[in-house]
């Protein structure tokens, strides 16, 4: 039985190892990453980083937002706590791999939901989702504000109005917290419809499925914005 556990635990150990080093998410380095990010999603033929207000530069930290990262964390704190617990270190592997499966399974059911939705044209309110964009095909054509904290200046409202039109905006996706009188001025008496992401899962269960329900509740937001669908 014991010779069992300890093969069980290789195997397991073996699946680990295909993953890339401390740093790196699908082999390469987390902030290649992001700058790799900038070149990844185009939207008929204009460069993703291009787009109004939607500048990549610098490190973004918005990771958790492509579960590949997540997949690639669980397994390092797994070997962090079978280091620490080393009697239990097959129940950590055990349960790295069991949580790998499920997450390969939402990163595969996401893809195939979002995948008609490629060529949709929609604003975020600040440049937090490159990473789930490009890990699904996506490409926001511009962000409202210019950093997290920092509110529009009348000018800019004008040239995102401008944007609105002249891309043929359908979506504009806010956050939990943000100016919703803002957002609501700026759509007014257009075709632009305006949901909510929630990139942290504040409105949701706080529980072990918190991190899926987060991703799942982005993909299904843009996906009833896409379609115009109120449900």
């Amino acid at each position: 039985h014991d010779e069992h556990d300890e093969h069980d635990e290789h195997d397991e150990r073996d699946e680990h190892d295909e993953h890339d080093s401390p740093g790196k998410v699908n082999g390469h380095a987390e902030n290649n990453h992001a700058e790799k990010h900038k070149n990844t999603a185009a939207h008929d033929g204009n460069d993703h980083q291009d787009h109004a207000g939607h500048d990549h530069s610098g490190l973004d930290p918005h990771f958790w937002l492509d579960p590949e990262n997540a997949i690639h964390w669980i397994y390092k704190i797994a070997d962090i706590l079978s280091q620490t617990d080393p009697e239990n270190a097959g129940a950590y592997y055990a349960n790295a791999a069991k949580t790998k499966a499920s997450l390969e399974l939402l990163n595969k059911n996401i893809a195939q939901q979002l995948a008609p939705h490629h060529a949709e044209r929609f604003l975020i309110v600040h440049d937090a989702f490159q990473y789930f964009e490009a890990r699904f095909g996506l490409a926001a054509q511009g962000a409202i504000s210019d950093g997290h904290a920092a509110p529009p200046s009348a000018a800019r409202i004008l040239a995102i109005r401008d944007l609105m039109q002249d891309r043929k905006i359908s979506c504009v996706f806010a956050e939990p917290g943000y100016n919703a009188k803002l957002l609501d001025n700026l759509i007014n008496g257009t075709s632009v419809r305006l949901k909510q992401l929630d990139p942290l899962g504040a409105g949701l269960p706080l529980d072990h499925r918190l991190y899926e329900a987060v991703l799942q509740n982005m993909a299904d937001t843009m996906v009833a914005c896409f379609t115009n669908n109120e449900g």
